[in-house]
Order: structure tokens, then C-alpha cells, then sequence
């Protein structure tokens, strides 16, 4: 694990909010280097890389509302474990402020920086936990800004070191409620013949914890359940789920927080609830029938077709449909964007149908040449699919029953969610 040099906060007009140097080796030219990289990249109207590489180091760097974290490193490190890092430091400012604006940043610079220093020692990750940060620095509230202000002291009871880092001492609800939500989102791709390529399924078990004290959880996973190669939080104990594969024990957080993740082959769950059929026609005609092949409805599609020229004509059965500038660098041609809200399974094909004009203009003597004509008659590639699918899963995981070991009276458990979300499923066409 590399050493984070520095972190940097700054505003969408480049000016610094906050800096902290955790290693004293960055140079003050850094900053100014950032800012200069960024320009240039808003001169060229691109978003700046995830890395930008400087001289002697890497800078990672990312835009979160109105304000970019950035951390400089000077060995090779997991571009990974960076996202990570950021993605947990905007967390827990949300946690304490309630967003990641620039002006947040600006009122509460002082407490941002001590939560740096706690969460960040000398380069390395120490303490990213929510809740145990939460017992070393109390979130800002109403009595303490009068205090400040009336120069009054608070009769704060001695920090104490918590057995269990993740969650907080102090937890304590009048309903204990606990919730567990399974999200699988697919990635995805179909040749012409509907006939899948490659395709990948990511599974995460959310949870949203409000129980008191300290509660140890015992979570009975359904017979013929599996998890290839599991990502798991911190608070579960894996020798026990080595032992028994369908058993997860742990002592939860606070709030929200994924349990577990893991990812595994699209081939070998449920077929996809959607059948898209995506057809090059004659003199540049297109056609694409989407169907509900499911058992429940199919919520927020969105597709998106790259045009390689402009749309002569184009006509829908059903939803809305706009044409829009491509975002590429490389392609300068546009987009066209479908949009369906709803598709119940017992609706008939939706059809989207379509004209591209020629890529160029021909000449008297070219039109004569068949193989000037077709290569001048443009061709879709391939189409982008983004869509929900509630109440439903394609995995094998199931969750059969959840208890609470030390509180067996305690009835807490609120059932379980499902949701397939299709993020990135490309279907090429025929």
C-alpha cells in the first residue's frame, strides 16, 4: 500500500479550500501544476484524466459537485485503492456536513482538516470509519455553534477507545429496525443473433442498520447459495464463514453500508428480462424491437445508439427519443437517445425505426458505381442499454433468515429487497 502525499480540495474555479501535506515531500508547485492541467483541459472543453502524470509523481483526481479532490503520490500504486480513499473522504463529509459542496468546505475548514488528520496518519489509511471517527469527533451541531460563540465549554465525557472500530457506543434507537437490500448490476455484451459475448454480473448486499447497543447478527444464507471470490466488510467473521459458507456473523455498523459483494459470470444465471433486436435495413434504414420477456415490469430504460451521420427521419411506437451531440473525443458524429418509463410484461414489441443520411454526397459517375453507393450508405454499430428491474434477482444468492444472537426477543429484521440494474449492457447490431 503507497503513501498518500498530500490531499487537495479545490473549487470548480480552481482555488484551494483546503490542503494537507501528510508527508512533506510534495513541492509548493504542485498545487499550481493541478490547477494549469485542469485549465488546459477546460480550454479544450474535456474532463480532466482520473491520473495525471507529473514529473516525479501521480496525481489522482476527482469531481464531486463543485469541488475536486485531488492526492499527488510518488511511488506506483493501485489507481483502486486511490478511488477508494476518495470515495470514503466524501462519505464522511456528507456524514458530518450533509453534502460536499465548496461552500460547506469553506465554513468548516478547521474540522475538515483535524477529520483528514484522524482518518490519514503520515500517508497511510488508519481510521475510516464512520462511526469510530464519530466517537473521537462529534458531528457539528446547534449546541456547540452556541457554545463557540458564547465562549461557554461543553461538559463532553472522555473519548474512550471502542472495542469494535466500525460502529458507535452510543447507538440507541426506539425502533430497532434492520434492512437488507440485494442490488446485481449487469455489464454485458450481445452479438447480432441476440447470442451473449461476455457479460458479468456484480452482486452487493446493502444494509441499513438502526439497532442499539451492541447486536451480533447471525445471517442464514438459502441452500445453493454462492459467492465467487467475496468482497466483505470489515465487521463479518470470515474464519466462521470458511467453516459454514452459509452462515455470515457479524456485528453491524451504523446506518447504511454493503455487507457483502461479489461478482460472477453473467452465462451462467437467469437470461435478461429484456430481448432487443437491433437490424441494419437497405438505403440506410434501421429498425430495434425491444420486449419484456419477464415476469414484472421493466422500469427507466434508456437506450442510446452513436450515429455515425445525421438522421434523415426516425419514428417510435412508444417512449421519447432526442438526438444529441456525441460526448466522445473521438467520434464527431451524435446520439440518439430512447427513453421508455415503463414496459410491462405483457406489452407487445416496442419499435424504434429509423433513416441515416449518406456520409457524403455522390457524383454522377459514382452513382453508377455500386461499391461507391454502399460504402457511402452509413451502418449503426452497436447500442447501449440502461434499465431497472425491481423485485427480481438473477443470481443463485438468497438470504433465508436473519437473528440476533445476544437478543433473541428482538425481532428487528425488515426482509429483503431485490433490484437488477443494467448499467452498461451493449447489443450490436445485425
Amino acid at each position: 500500500m503507497s503513501a498518500l502525499e498530500a490531499i487537495y480540495l479545490f473549487d470548480i474555479y480552481g482555488s484551494v479550500l483546503l490542503q494537507l501535506e501528510s508527508r512533506g515531500r510534495i513541492l509548493a508547485a504542485t498545487s499550481e501544476f493541478i490547477k494549469n492541467e485542469i485549465s488546459k483541459c477546460k480550454l479544450r472543453n474535456e474532463e480532466p484524466p482520473f491520473i495525471i502524470y507529473q514529473k516525479n509523481s501521480l496525481i489522482f483526481q476527482q469531481l464531486q459537485d463543485d469541488v475536486r479532490i485531488c492526492i499527488p503520490v510518488t511511488r506506483d500504486t493501485e489507481p483502486l485503492y486511490i478511488h477508494d480513499v476518495m470515495k470514503l473522504i466524501i462519505d464522511i463529509i456528507k456524514i458530518y456536513f450533509g453534502s460536499f459542496q465548496s461552500s460547506v468546505i469553506e465554513k468548516n475548514t478547521s474540522l475538515i482538516a483535524q477529520l483528514l488528520t484522524e482518518m490519514i496518519d503520515y500517508g497511510y489509511t488508519i481510521n475510516m470509519e464512520p462511526n469510530a471517527l464519530q466517537d473521537i469527533i462529534p458531528t457539528p451541531s446547534l449546541m456547540k455553534k452556541f457554545m463557540e460563540v458564547t465562549g461557554l465549554q461543553s461538559n463532553m465525557p472522555p473519548i474512550h477507545k471502542n472495542t469494535v472500530p466500525w460502529r458507535t457506543s452510543k447507538a440507541r434507537y426506539t425502533n430497532n429496525e434492520f434492512f437488507i437490500r440485494i442490488i446485481e448490476r449487469v455489464s454485458a455484451v450481445f452479438d447480432g443473433n441476440h447470442q451473449l459475448v461476455f457479460g458479468t454480473l456484480k452482486v452487493d448486499v446493502e444494509c441499513k442498520s438502526q439497532l442499539s447497543g451492541i447486536p451480533e447478527l447471525l445471517l442464514y444464507l438459502a441452500p445453493g447459495s454462492t459467492m465467487e471470490n467475496p468482497k466483505f466488510h470489515n465487521c463479518i467473521d470470515v474464519k466462521r464463514w470458511r467453516d459454514r459458507p452459509l452462515q455470515l456473523q457479524f456485528i453491524p455498523p451504523e446506518g447504511k453500508f454493503v455487507l457483502a459483494s461479489f461478482q460472477t459470470d453473467l452465462s451462467k444465471q437467469k437470461p435478461l428480462p429484456l430481448n432487443v433486436e437491433a437490424k441494419n435495413m437497405t438505403d440506410g434504414n434501421f429498425e430495434i424491437r425491444i420486449r419484456n420477456i419477464g415476469k414484472k415490469p421493466i422500469e427507466n430504460l434508456e437506450v442510446r445508439i452513436p450515429l455515425p451521420s445525421s438522421l434523415s427521419s426516425v419514428t417510435a411506437t412508444n417512449g421519447d427519443y432526442i438526438c444529441r451531440p456525441s460526448k466522445s473525443t473521438s467520434d464527431d458524429g451524435a446520439v440518439l437517445e430512447w427513453t421508455i418509463k415503463k414496459i410491462e410484461w405483457t406489452s407487445p414489441a416496442y419499435v424504434l425505426k429509423g433513416t441515416l443520411n449518406s456520409k457524403q454526397e455522390l457524383s454522377i459517375s459514382e452513382i453508377s458505381d455500386q461499391s461507391s453507393e454502399k460504402n457511402a450508405l452509413p451502418k449503426l454499430e452497436h447500442l447501449t442499454l440502461h434499465y431497472k428491474y425491481p423485485l427480481t434477482i438473477l443470481s443463485r444468492f438468497k438470504i433465508d433468515s436473519l437473528k440476533i444472537s445476544n437478543r433473541p426477543d428482538m425481532k428487528s429484521f425488515k426482509g429483503v429487497k431485490h433490484s437488477v440494474i443494467a448499467q452498461d449492457v451493449s447489443v450490436r447490431f445485425k
